[in-house]
């Protein structure tokens, strides 16, 4: 209650602003029979959907109108001028951020005549430049697809998400996907809802703390391309969930659906069997269970609105199976292979809603929502965790919004927002694991021989104890102004938000974890903590101002946005760990202090004047998205060395020492040097109070220094005839001010490509080179048994020496990235209800992985900081690929209606990392390797050699009757109808079980599923 008055109290009175609004607007021209523009005409828009039952405007000197902020939904528009017969248009169809273009002509004639026309709904807008992709809860219910983040992907022609998120039938659950399009990051990806943001403080602000409702959703709003809006604060995807309001009649929706491990057949065959798959991926059981209802509580006064979902997913994990001796002295993964691995995930979600017209002018809206969600053991999917070393995760999230509109005239309209999210994770021991022995130790086991573990896969114990933390809570605010005339939608407005990222982890007793190569011990981690870490943002603040001037048949977007962002750390504290001391660190604000200017343009030609066609071009500079994390990334207790790893040789004692391969590391492992059984700490400077890596103070204050990006289209839409559009469009995004990104701790940032470091005790003379011979394998094609030089080694001096600078990329040479891309699209409302719609997408961009994975144009990193070896694989061209996306529905006989959706996307990326041993390379490099006994070397050119496409298609028979006032439908669903197979993940780690899939796409499934409405 108390959080649902505070914002109540901001929406009413903070100063700020959002920046995607899911309102919608109806414009045009009124005439007269003669051709004259005609000023003074009131216009009137009249929908079920507001609250207030009618909005108007009054046209212009130039014959214009505009009625802004209207609520998606089906409208009524009369033009009334004393002198003429009213006019009526019906059966406008309004969507989310749409401009319906209406132009009228009044005939000379008597008030009480009234000429009612009912025509065919806009589809193209022929005023604004933004682009999105518009999804109604009745077209999410006909397709069939996944309702969540994943589902508005596989609709989105242009949208990249990664291979190993591709779902099937909702396999993939609410998996932490983040989408990029037109070489955007994933990192930039904003959700919104009611037009406000509700990011947790993770991962750049795309943190998902809340997942989507699509039964509390009017619509599902994707945009695109921002055009000449002031509002957008980045250049990526916005998902924008339009919630009901309820209305002036009871209403209710209650869906439930199921697939289980009878309904979905098999799809491995002799070349994944060949490639060391045993099993593949497949389902114990999916559900989904989704009701709301809403209605008046006071007719055109009060109306409220209640969701409650609660859905989730059991899954078979390929080629992984428990382990058979957890306990083993000897550290042995044993397959036990009547038992398969299963992963699970549900979710829980509630919400309620109330829509008030407090007067005539005044309208506020008050909802909270609570979810309860439990990834649970879903992240071993992809096989590399056994089942004993996976963590349980719990989300808990709490967020409440409030909105205030007040159009003060037909001209003046005022808006507030405000939104809280309060949001808890936290990991846990999974409920269907084995007990755990305390004084076993977390082991990964690098090269796939031991026992059926395979390259990278972790087993025996969790590297941490399951008791990691995090509390990634924000508010956001918002407040804005507009005037409106028939020729200019001038706004102006301000957003605030204000956020913590909290992070508490704990390393496990010993604070140390083991790395095998073929079951034999060579490498320990050490780990100090536990780490308790605070980042504040406050603020992240933008004002902005913009205006849509229509002249005739153009129209002119132009927006100017200032961001201003800073973030801090407060004095802080650390205690002891097993390998660590005591330690405090003081305060540090300003962790950046950045300001930026960010102009956009926008314009749009109406070629003929009938709202039919539009050429459009757009411009505008985006800032990359930052958050709190951004404090945490140069936070003290991040940037003093927290984890090294040295070798370990469990041999060297003689035969008969009981220390001899005891599976212990016989050493002090406080000491950094080399002693007993241990070589030297990476870092000398390990769990001490020195900070070892530090940002350019000069890169963190002042103006223009955040990365950013330009963002340029151009498209033509076409309305054919009847209700057939296509549209056709050219994008480039290109970068600037590389270096400081997310921040050296960003487990996704790349060595070279997100952040620049410069070892100030090191200098390019401290590395030598040396060549090694690559291992012959045909599957590597000509790299098999060549020679691969230009790689590094620091020499032994210097090696533990850190003092890392983080700081520009143009400090030491030029790094660019750039995206191309080209998009061809459709859509066609077919007579009988029938409909398709889809596109084909070129572009240069790559998505590696789920969560915050890396989206990747073409590159270019060619210039040395310390390690010359940065110049091997430095440029980075992707291929140009498309992506196909289609999708539609049609009634058959007896009442039967069928629907499809097909995907064509790129297959997965192949990369081949080769732990090559020190008997390998001490030959040619004439020495020992400093940092002990292997070191990866990447075999493969990033991004350039691909599974084959992944090409997807799922099918709907569904039947709806009518009992009285109630219609019931049932659905019958087939996924991945072809039964294909493509590889979607697979071991990268060359050896005997490289290229080893940990994850194909899912067999052919069956779902069934029952829908009321009344």
């Amino acid at each position: 209650m108390r959080a649902c008055l505070v914002v109540l109290a901001c929406s009413m009175l903070a100063p700020a602003a959002g920046w995607a609004q899911t309102t919608s607007a109806i414009a045009g021209v009124v005439k007269d029979s003669s051709g004259a523009v005609l000023p003074g005409v009131t216009v009137e828009a009249s929908s079920p959907a507001l609250i207030e039952r009618i909005r108007s405007a009054v046209t212009d000197g130039q014959g214009q109108y505009k009625i802004t902020e209207l609520r998606p939904g089906t409208y009524s528009v009369t033009f009334t001028l004393s002198g003429f017969s009213v006019a009526k248009r019906e059966g406008i169809e309004l969507t989310a951020n749409f401009t319906a273009a209406i132009n009228v002509e009044l005939n000379v004639g008597a008030l009480t005549e009234t000429v009612t026309v009912s025509g065919q709904s806009a589809l193209v807008d022929v005023q604004n430049v933004n682009q999105q992709k518009t999804f109604s809860r009745a077209l999410l219910d006909t397709v069939p697809t996944n309702k969540g983040m994943l589902g508005y992907a596989a609709l989105v022609p242009a949208v990249v998400s990664p291979p190993n998120a591709q779902d099937v039938g909702g396999s993939k659950g609410e998996l932490s996907v983040r989408m990029a399009i037109h070489g955007g990051k994933q990192s930039d990806q904003k959700l919104l809802q009611d037009g406000m943001r509700y990011n947790a403080m993770v991962q750049g602000g795309t943190g998902r703390a809340f997942f989507i409702n699509p039964a509390s959703s009017e619509e599902i709003v994707v945009a695109l391309a921002n055009g000449g809006s002031g509002e957008a604060p980045t250049g990526g995807v916005m998902v924008d969930v339009v919630p009901k309001d309820g209305g002036n009649r009871n209403a209710g929706y209650f869906l439930a659906n199921y697939a289980g491990k009878k309904l979905q057949g098999d799809n491995i065959d002799d070349e994944l069997r060949g490639r060391g798959l045993k099993t593949v991926n497949g389902i114990n059981d999916i559900y989904d269970l989704n009701g709301a209802m809403g209605g008046p509580f006071r007719h055109d006064k009060l109306w409220w609105f209640t969701a409650h979902r609660h859905w989730g997913q059991e899954l078979l994990v390929p080629n992984l199976y428990r382990n058979a001796t957890p306990l083993s002295p000897t550290y042995t993964f044993t397959p036990d292979f009547g038992k398969p691995v299963t992963g699970y995930q549900w979710n829980q979600s509630d919400n309620f809603r109330v829509t008030w017209k407090v007067s005539e002018r005044n309208k506020v809206t008050i909802s909270h929502d609570f979810q309860f969600n439990c990834p649970c053991t879903l992240s071993l999917a992809s096989a590399t965790t056994a089942l004993e070393a996976a963590n349980e995760s719990r989300w808990r999230s709490n967020m409440t919004q409030s909105t205030w509109t007040y159009p003060a005239t037909d001209k003046l309209l005022f808006s507030a927002g405000a939104t809280v999210l309060i949001a808890r994770y936290h990991n846990q021991a999974p409920s269907i694991a084995p007990p755990r022995n305390s004084s076993m130790i977390s082991v990964i086991e690098q090269t796939g021989l031991a026992g059926g573990a395979t390259a990278g896969f972790r087993y025996i114990a969790p590297a941490n104890t399951n008791r990691d933390t995090q509390r990634p809570s924000q508010t956001n605010e918002r407040f804005s102004i507009a005037y409106v005339t028939g020729s200019h939608n001038v706004k102006t407005g301000i957003f605030y938000e204000y956020g913590h990222s909290w992070n508490y982890s704990k390393p496990n007793d010993f604070g140390y974890t083991y790395t095998f190569r073929a079951g034999v011990p060579f490498q320990i981690t050490e780990s100090a903590g536990p780490i308790l870490t605070l980042g504040i943002m406050n603020p992240d603040f933008a004002w902005y101002a913009q205006d849509q001037w229509t002249m005739n048949r153009l129209t002119l977007s132009m927006g100017l946005r200032f961001d201003w962002l800073r973030t801090y750390n407060p004095a802080q504290s650390q205690v002891a760990g097993p390998l660590s001391q005591d330690r405090s660190f003081p305060s540090q604000d300003c962790l950046p202090c950045w300001k930026d200017i960010n102009p956009r343009l926008g314009v749009s030609y109406d070629v003929f004047g009938n709202g039919r066609t539009a050429v459009k071009a757009s411009l505008g500079r985006y800032v990359v998205a930052e958050t709190a994390q951004q404090a945490d990334a140069y936070n003290f207790a991040n940037t003093s060395v927290n984890s090294v790893t040295r070798s370990w040789t469990d041999t060297t004692f003689p035969v008969g020492d009981p220390r001899r391969s005891n599976f212990v590391p016989d050493c002090d492992l406080k000491n950094p040097q080399t002693n007993g059984e241990c070589g030297p700490m990476s870092d000398a400077q390990f769990g001490q109070l020195k900070i070892t890596t530090h940002p350019d103070p000069d890169a963190l204050k002042g103006w223009g220094k955040r990365q950013y990006n330009w963002q340029f289209g151009t498209s033509v839409e076409q309305q054919l005839r009847g209700n057939v559009a296509v549209s056709a469009g050219f994008y480039r995004t290109w970068y600037g001010n590389f270096g400081l990104g997310a921040g050296p701790s960003s487990a996704a940032a790349p060595t070279w490509e997100s952040t620049t470091t410069d070892n100030l005790l090191v200098t390019l003379s401290d590395y030598q080179q040396f060549c090694v011979t690559a291992p012959i394998d045909p599957r590597l094609g000509g790299v098999s048994g060549s020679r691969i030089c230009g790689l590094y080694d620091l020499i032994p001096s210097k090696f533990g020496q850190v003092d890392n600078l983080v700081t520009f990329a143009k400090n030491y040479g030029k790094q660019t990235e750039y995206y191309n891309g080209a998009d061809v699209n459709m859509s066609a409302r077919l007579p009988r209800g029938a409909m398709i719609q889809g596109g084909v997408n070129w572009g240069n961009s790559i998505s590696n992985t789920i969560g915050l994975g890396v989206t990747k144009s073409a590159t270019n990193w060619c210039f040395v900081v310390d390690n010359p070896e940065q110049l091997r694989f430095c440029e980075i061209k992707p291929p140009y690929q498309p992506r196909l996306k289609v999708f539609g529905s049609v009634p058959l006989l007896k009442g039967l209606t069928g629907s499809a959706n097909f995907q064509s996307l790129p297959g997965a990326p192949i990369a081949a990392t080769w732990s090559a041993s020190n008997a390998v390379i001490a030959p040619e490099l004439g020495r020992n390797l400093s940092s002990g006994t292997a070191r990866n070397i990447e075999l493969l050119a990033p991004n350039s050699v691909f599974e084959r496409r992944i090409n997807q298609l799922d099918l709907r028979l569904s039947k709806a009757v009518k009992v009285g006032a109630l219609r019931i439908q049932g659905q019958f669903d087939c996924y991945n109808a072809l039964n294909a197979n493509p590889v979607l993940s697979m071991n990268t780690t060359f050896g005997p079980s490289w290229l080893t899939p940990t994850q194909v796409l899912d067999a052919r499934m069956f779902k069934v599923g029952v829908q009321f409405e009344f």
